[in-house]
């Protein structure tokens, strides 16, 4: 008997916590937008002979609603802003909505003409969506990979890392 009255605490405790996450779950995936924030970098180095750039992958997984793409701001490292959408433009093949299923890219190297110096980086991406016609789903999904390549050669390495939700309005 006393074994049953221990393990009661850690069974409700276990019942709370898969609750509580799946609810959690359910909520985040029944928002109307937000904004995502990436990490990422943008710098040539070796005598400019190696070039370190940072794609953003960005997926609807919603079935049934089209996102747009409302901003993307780019900051340095103390938080001055480098790039920013819509007052700049993205690179044609970018998708500002991204109907259900589809996905899109663009890289550092699509938006930033220069190389960051040693003190501006790493950069923070800021990518605010938004579900269309009041629409309510899933969160926008992100990533960023983060590449190296030679510049007239092959790449030599590639880190990818997840995006996070900042905030979403319900």
């Amino acid at each position: 008997m006393k074994a049953l009255s221990a393990s009661l605490p850690i069974g409700i405790t276990l019942s709370a916590l898969l609750l509580s996450s799946g609810l959690a779950y359910a909520d985040n995936s029944r928002v109307r937008g937000g904004t995502l924030v990436c990490g990422g970098n943008h710098f040539s180095r070796l005598g400019a002979t190696e070039l370190h750039r940072t794609s953003y992958n960005l997926r609807n997984f919603s079935g049934n609603a089209k996102i747009t793409i409302d901003s993307v701001k780019m900051y340095d490292a103390d938080g001055n802003v480098l790039f920013s959408y819509p007052d700049n433009y993205l690179p044609d093949r970018a998708k500002t909505e991204l109907g259900p299923h589809q996905t899109t890219q663009f890289s550092t190297g699509d938006v930033l003409g220069f190389d960051l110096n040693p003190a501006d980086r790493p950069i923070q991406t800021h990518i605010r969506w938004s579900y269309m016609r009041g629409h309510r789903g899933m969160a926008l999904n992100g990533s960023a990979v983060r590449t190296v390549r030679a510049i007239d050669g092959p790449e030599r390495s590639r880190a990818s890392s997840e995006c996070m939700l900042l905030d979403s309005p319900r």
